[in-house]
């Protein structure tokens, strides 16, 4: 998207690997984390995603066109099966902690502090997301003309922003998209790096080089690849994700002497989030004979919507906060 249109050979490696070093540098650096990205990269990333917005709806370049046959059948369950291909909920797990520790490092301590400027941050980054995808899908909707035949987003993108703006439209869609991939590499790369130091005892700079040698030899296999090679499994996580997300949110908090019980009602959570996203996982992969399909989508709830996970996950923390409440109350009369 970023350095294709201005370059015809195939320098895709030679890109990966200073893109992957950049990362690195940046990454190895998580005291100035907060200046690279907060005050910096991700206001400048706003400004012209802004830009690009703006000139969608004063000057789209077509009308906007029927939605593809899946999405006029079922905009929500294909719309959220792409939402899982964006690994939001899975990053959203890892950025958690960075979102914390840089909370952090500007000096705030308390925890209560803490859960206050986080949730503003994801408030925050709820709108602004909401915006930029509302706002994607209509420069989508009115881009068919100028990318009849393009296989993904980032060929319509890469194609408006040449119908509109020109060069500059090229050099801009470049330039959003090499920040917006480096704020998230650095962030990730971050994350992970203080897991396997604080889990393992790695060392952080062992933990984020092998990391970054790793995405700069894969990345080399193309987006579509990836997709593919990658989807059986994105489709079984992000249930888990989300499930993990929603006992942490909506599970009883405990005192010390109950982390057990706490953590195993956790686990079976999980537990049922992997049964059951497995097979919504197969159902849209379509590995499931059809014998069973037609059994599954008659006694399973919400197998047809591939969200058959959700209400036993739901069943499952309600039930925990019941078992939990109950005990507490007993403990309270045997004192």
């Amino acid at each position: 998207m970023g350095i294709k249109p201005f370059y015809h050979g195939d320098g895709l490696m030679m890109f990966s690997v200073l893109f992957c070093l950049l990362t690195l540098v940046l990454a190895l650096k998580p005291g100035k984390l907060v200046n690279y990205i907060g005050k910096v990269m991700t206001p400048a990333l706003i400004a012209m995603l802004a830009l690009l917005v703006i000139a969608a709806l004063v000057n789209p370049l077509g009308s906007p066109t029927d939605a593809n046959a899946v999405y006029k059948a079922a905009p929500t369950v294909n719309g959220m099966i792409q939402g899982y291909m964006t690994l939001d909920a899975i990053a959203a797990v890892a950025f958690g902690w960075v979102i914390i520790q840089t909370i952090r490092s500007t000096g705030v301590k308390c925890d209560k502090a803490i859960s206050y400027y986080t949730l503003r941050v994801a408030g925050i980054y709820a709108v602004l997301m909401s915006l930029c995808y509302l706002a994607m899908g209509y420069l989508g909707a009115t881009s068919s003309s100028i990318a009849p035949n393009s296989t993904n987003g980032g060929e319509i993108l890469t194609r408006y922003a040449a119908g509109e703006f020109g060069t500059f439209g090229q050099i801009l869609l470049a330039t959003i998209t090499l920040m917006a991939c480096l704020t998230t590499t650095i962030g990730l790369t971050n994350a992970n790096g203080e897991y396997y130091k604080n889990t393992y005892r790695v060392p952080f700079t062992i933990s984020a080089t092998v990391i970054m040698s790793l995405t700069a030899l894969i990345s080399n296999v193309g987006l579509e690849t990836i997709i593919e090679v990658s989807l059986p499994a994105i489709l079984i996580l992000c249930p888990i994700a989300v499930s993990l997300i929603i006992a942490i949110i909506f599970m009883p908090k405990t005192v010390s002497n109950e982390t057990r019980k706490l953590s195993m009602s956790q686990t079976i959570i999980v537990v049922i989030a992997t049964l059951f996203g497995t097979i919504d996982a197969l159902n849209i992969l379509g590995k499931i004979p059809a014998s069973i399909l037609k059994e599954l989508d008659t006694w399973l709830p919400l197998f047809h919507a591939h969200a058959s996970w959700l209400l036993p996950v739901l069943a499952t923390v309600v039930i925990s906060k019941v078992i939990h409440t109950a005990q507490r109350r007993s403990d309270v009369v045997t004192q």
